[in-house]
């Protein structure tokens, strides 16, 4: 299933690119083995018999190749890049930090994850698994913050839900806190307290998602690409798609595109 965009090999490891058609649906399955994945544009639904996962562009997941999930690709299809390491490789600490399948939504993961997926230097014998080792040093890192993050409110939730939805035209924080019906300092403390980021760094996380999943789904410019999104301009969108993800649009696109 999906189509085969890019493969490269430096020793055990793999580096896979692979394109899913939308609404592509993908039966019952294991994968053939233990991988990282970053989902470069689109998104998918991924199902295990326990959870279920809707992940967007720039979401990673780390995932065992004798798990038993099937996947749903959004609207727009789906680009995700796979980090595939040898089955003899031995995991002992890779699964102290991380013994189960998990999505990780953002952060330094993503950075780790793209830096496995891009870096030249991974032919340098030994560096791939640097990159490999680094990717978990991050993981565990990110973890750590997540399990320490409250669940949201419902009030938060709905204003979530209007960012959102208007992502792409200025916000107030302000007006968000009048909808949800509480004071604006503790909508901001409680945002920042349950989603572990402010609302300018949750709105730009989402910016940089939507220019991302354009850029490999479209050959519009970054720079309209970036007013799209709503960013005001496309120096603010570069700079803020590089802090994000660790390289400029173009770069991505370069790197990822059927073309690249």
């Amino acid at each position: 299933m999906g189509t085969l965009l890019k493969k490269e090999k430096s020793g055990a490891f793999r580096r896979v690119v692979m394109t899913y058609a939308p609404h592509e649906t993908m039966p019952l399955h294991r994968d053939e083995r233990s991988r990282i994945s970053v989902v470069l544009a689109g998104s998918v639904r991924e199902s295990t018999h326990r959870h279920d996962v809707y992940a967007e562009t720039t979401s990673v997941v780390i995932k065992p190749g004798d798990l038993p999930h099937h996947n749903t690709f959004g609207p727009q299809g789906a680009i995700i890049a796979s980090f595939v390491w040898p089955e003899t490789m031995d995991l002992d600490e890779a699964r102290r930090l991380h013994d189960t399948w998990a999505w990780h939504q953002q952060g330094a993961i993503t950075q780790a994850a793209l830096r496995l997926m891009t870096a030249a230097s991974w032919q340098i014998p030994g560096m791939a698994d640097n990159l490999f080792l680094d990717f978990f040093g991050c993981l565990g890192k990110e973890d750590a913050t997540a399990h320490s993050q409250p669940a949201p409110p419902s009030w938060l939730g709905r204003a979530i839900e209007m960012l959102n939805d208007t992502l792409d035209q200025p916000y107030s924080v302000r007006a968000l806190a009048k909808e949800a019906g509480v004071h604006p300092v503790h909508f901001s403390r409680t945002f920042r307290r349950c989603m572990g980021q402010t609302v300018a760094e949750y709105v730009r996380h989402r910016r940089v998602q939507a220019i991302a999943s354009d850029l490999l789904h479209t050959s519009r410019q970054a720079s309209l690409l970036a007013l799209d999104a709503g960013f005001a301009d496309g120096a603010h969108a570069t700079r803020s798609f590089k802090k994000e993800l660790g390289m400029t649009p173009s770069q991505y696109r370069c790197f990822f595109s059927a073309s690249g």
